[in-house]
């Protein structure tokens, strides 16, 4: 219980150091309770205060202090339960998070379950929450299907104001790599791990470790203080109290190791067990559902793009195929004019004395054939092209479909220049 009372202090005093809940004017000493909202008249921000219409206000004329009393009694929560591989539930959560912020919630809770993912989007998650300035954000780690936080999880989690972990999860490093070097993506996102660490005076050496399976992590003492360094780049006066990784392997620490290396402010048995850390036990949680609707949504998109994309190919063969037999009718039906205008000449030399001849029957039957043939291929470029167009449109909505979009262009082009083509043939 001294560990959770310790914890508990050190969450009060940083609340009443940022995320603005009360206000007071530096001149006069008004004050009122209220919270911000990130919108912005030149260069005052709009408050949101207790019973009054939002303000627009210089904050630098304030002195601010979070305390909950501007606040409205809720939680908006979001969660990160599968890999983090989608750029729909990306933009949904940059989106909803930004729109949840300024709603003046006690805190934003973000859950995070996940194997990992992919880095770019780990990235644009990451600078969404860190630019929430006006509400505080708090990971929590569940001991879940994933089992913890890891690899592009554990970047999310860090990036948070505050982090919490279940007693039996796990956070750090994904899988382990396949070779000695170092993966390009990963390399790329050191530096920005090494920020979100110093951001919330985290050690960037140990958060490193995760992703770089270069480091061997070892804490150590010098002058009785005890701190993290890459053993590679300790000095002999430094005593090693534990190596912590080795090389060729990523760092994953448990619950308690990751409070031991001020990774994670708290172990948190359940939501519930959260929330009272936070002074909050009885706050209203708010299920966010847009990254869910944005997945859902781009699952019907996939369905649907997956029974476009392989119709094309049968539609443009069909067509191609209705094209060539009515090039060759039209060849048959110009040389039977030639016929028939032939058997008319002959008819008024020679009379009714010239036997019956069924040219002009021909030429007729040709004549509805060809009207035939040229509604079925008006129909099935007229397909083609709406087939082209919806996978492009669809391509263009959803990235997460990865379809190459270049190739769907070129098609959609060469199946309308196609279909204009065909509009201008005579007798079209």
């Amino acid at each position: 219980m001294t560990r959770y009372s310790v914890l508990m202090l050190a969450v009060l005093i940083s609340f009443s150091n940022c995320f603005a809940d009360t206000f007071t004017h530096r001149s006069t000493g008004e004050t009122f309770n209220g919270y911000v909202v990130k919108i912005k008249k030149g260069d005052r921000t709009q408050v949101r205060a207790e019973k009054s219409t939002p303000k627009y206000l210089d904050l630098s004329d304030y002195e601010i202090q979070q305390n909950y009393l501007g606040r409205k009694d809720k939680v908006f929560k979001f969660c990160f339960h599968d890999s983090i591989d989608l750029v729909c539930e990306t933009q949904a959560f940059e989106k909803a998070l930004a729109a949840s912020a300024n709603q003046g919630p006690l805190f934003i809770l973000i859950e995070i379950d996940t194997p990992g993912g992919k880095f770019d989007l780990a990235n644009r998650i990451c600078a969404a929450i860190t630019s929430v300035d006006n509400c505080l954000t708090v990971a929590f780690v569940p001991a879940g299907k994933s089992g913890g936080a890891y690899s592009a999880g554990a970047m999310i989690a860090l990036a948070c104001d505050r982090l919490y972990i279940a007693d039996k999860a796990a956070i750090g490093g994904g899988t382990q790599p396949a070779s000695a070097r170092l993966d390009p993506q990963r390399a790329a996102v050191l530096p920005y791990i090494a920020s979100l660490a110093q951001r919330n005076n985290r050690p960037a050496v140990v958060v490193r470790a995760m992703l770089d399976e270069r480091i061997q992590l070892a804490e150590i003492k010098e002058a009785e203080k005890t701190s993290f360094v890459d053993l590679a780049k300790r000095r002999s006066r430094q005593t090693i109290v534990r190596t912590w990784s080795e090389k060729g392997s990523f760092l994953r620490l448990t619950a308690d190791e990751a409070v031991h290396c001020n990774i994670a402010d708290g172990i948190a048995l359940s939501t519930d067990n959260l929330f009272e850390l936070l002074d909050a036990p009885k706050v209203r949680i708010v299920q966010n559902k847009d990254c869910l609707k944005a997945k859902r949504k781009f699952q019907k998109a996939q369905k649907d793009f997956d029974k476009i994309l392989p119709a094309i190919p049968v539609i443009e063969r069909r067509a191609d195929e209705l094209l060539r037999q009515l090039d060759n009718l039209e060849q048959r039906i110009h040389h039977q004019k030639v016929l028939v205008e032939e058997y008319k000449t002959r008819r008024r030399w020679y009379g009714r004395r010239l036997p019956h001849r069924s040219e002009e029957d021909a030429l007729k039957e040709m004549q509805k054939q060809h009207k035939r043939l040229v509604k079925q291929s008006s129909s099935a470029l007229k397909d083609l092209n709406a087939k082209y167009k919806g996978a492009v449109r669809m391509a263009n909505e959803h990235p997460d479909l990865n379809a190459d979009l270049d190739a769907l262009n070129k098609g959609m082009v060469a199946a309308t220049t196609k279909y204009d083509q065909f509009l201008k043939r005579p007798g079209i």
